[in-house]
């Protein structure tokens, strides 16, 4: 719209900017109405300045702000400098004036005003600065829920930590899910405190591991005390494996933050392979925690794939500490599996290598003794739910059911629900990614939900027989 005397009107619009070849005056307040709808509802903009000019800002409810830039007129389009209060991002669109999408990280971006000084912008309002604790986004999908009651068929869990749970309550819980048997892991207390607990009182749903006493590794009559108490174990109630043993990389009983100035005995230490090879002689699988997630030795920040996990799982955070790597700690425990081809290792968590299944098939390709469980490792697998799907098939008999601790019967069916259905964004714990279901085959289910372990463990045979005497053990 040209007008006498208005030659901040006069130019030709190019990509968006406003190009004059003269320098004129300023507009008037009148001018600048025919030219922003509603301009005599904007105010005063007390959140916002510019470097060259006067800023006046109308809301839009949540959204955002349109901003309205005077500033002096020129013979072409100028820069100008906003600075906003207490915004970490400024986004903006340009509705006259340069750049079509603005995002700037800071308080100020710079805008182009057209040569006749009068810019239009909206300021989008900023986004909710929330932490990592407080983010529970609620899905807006609606997602079919097929949670099963039950397990489709008789589960034996091999990796739990019963502790000073209640053998009535868990009971309760297993029969409530349909988990027919626990192998529990005794963790700083002796074999027989969970024995008498728990198997000695119902033995056709308990079975105990052998639990070793590694805090007399530096002992001179270690391993062979250790080696006297796993034949006892053996012979007086029946172990038929050997409790959970852990290396995270700062040895077997070490821990990352507490320094041992006597030395790191590692799980393949020469002190330590005796212990093996008298498990691989008296037939008792091992399962073997060795290092960590991947993501446990990254560092904290804003890079991190599961910082929120990390955020409620910090304390097991390996970053920054000076154990040895996972790499480090694979090949430790490849030299075990090397050197004592009759042991059978159970890989705890995955083997550690849920991050990279090509390689986890790889080891177990190289080492027919190796096993893994799936304990509390469903976050990570449910993420990549195709190639999960197909590695849980290839190696349908070499995985066993666990998930360590002692879990609720909420927590036992989103695991079943995982494990045999093809629903989406499974929950498991509220700071973990949601998870994409398996819906694997029912022979594979069978296998891995007690098959395998019927295999590695004769006595577990035994006592699903007396639970379901006509059950099918697949091949």
């Amino acid at each position: 719209m040209l007008q006498q005397n208005r030659c901040w009107l006069s130019g030709i619009a190019v990509a968006g900017l406003v190009l004059a070849g003269l320098t004129c005056r300023p507009a008037t307040a009148q001018e600048v109405a025919e030219l922003i709808p509603e301009y005599e509802s904007y105010a005063e903009a007390d959140f916002v300045s510019a470097s060259r000019g006067t800023v006046k800002a109308k809301m839009l409810g949540s959204k955002g702000w349109y901003l309205a830039i005077e500033a002096p007129p020129g013979e072409s389009p100028s820069r100008v400098t906003l600075n906003a209060k207490d915004q970490k991002v400024l986004r903006l669109l340009a509705l006259r004036g340069g750049g079509r999408r603005l995002v700037q990280k800071g308080d100020s971006i710079d805008v182009i005003v057209p040569a006749d000084g009068v810019g239009w912008f909206f300021l989008y309002a900023p986004f909710p600065d929330v932490s990592v604790y407080d983010y529970q986004p609620k899905t807006l999908f609606k997602l079919a829920d097929n949670t099963p009651a039950k397990a489709k068929y008789p589960v034996v869990d091999i990796h739990v930590h019963l502790a000073l749970a209640s053998p009535e309550e868990r009971l309760k819980i297993m029969d409530a899910v349909g988990v027919a048997l626990v192998i529990d892991s005794p963790l700083g207390t002796a074999t027989e405190f969970s024995y008498r607990r728990f198997e000695e009182k119902y033995p056709d749903r308990f079975l105990t591991f052998g639990n070793v006493n590694f805090s007399t590794r530096f002992d001179e009559e270690f391993p062979g005390d250790v080696i006297a108490k796993l034949e006892s174990d053996a012979s007086s109630m029946g172990v038929p494996g050997v409790s959970e043993v852990i290396d995270k990389g700062s040895g077997v009983y070490g821990h990352a933050l507490v320094p041992e100035p006597r030395g790191n005995v590692y799980v393949d230490d020469d002190r330590m392979m005796p212990l093996w090879r008298s498990a691989a002689r008296l037939k008792l699988p091992v399962l073997l925690h060795v290092a960590e997630p991947i993501w446990f030795y990254e560092p904290i920040d804003g890079d991190h794939e599961f910082l929120r996990s990390q955020a409620f799982g910090f304390r097991w955070s390996l970053a920054g500490t000076d154990v040895l790597s996972r790499d480090e700690m694979m090949r430790r425990r490849d030299r075990i599996m090397e050197e004592i081809p009759d042991l059978v290792v159970i890989g705890a968590h995955m083997g550690h290598l849920e991050d990279d299944l090509a390689r986890l098939g790889e080891t177990l390709d190289k080492h027919p003794n190796f096993y893994v469980e799936m304990g509390v490792r469903h976050a990570y697998l449910g993420v990549q739910p195709h190639t999960a799907r197909k590695f849980h098939i290839k190696y349908q008999d070499r995985i066993l059911f666990g998930q360590d601790g002692a879990l609720n019967a909420w927590q036992y069916r989103q695991y079943f629900r995982f494990m045999e259905t093809d629903d989406d964004q499974i929950a498991i714990r509220f700071w973990e990614p949601k998870l994409y279901g398996l819906n694997l085959p029912d022979e594979v289910l069978k296998k891995i939900y007690y098959g395998n372990a019927s295999r590695l463990f004769p006595k577990v045979k035994e006592k699903l027989l007396k639970l379901h005497p006509n059950l099918d053990f697949p091949e």
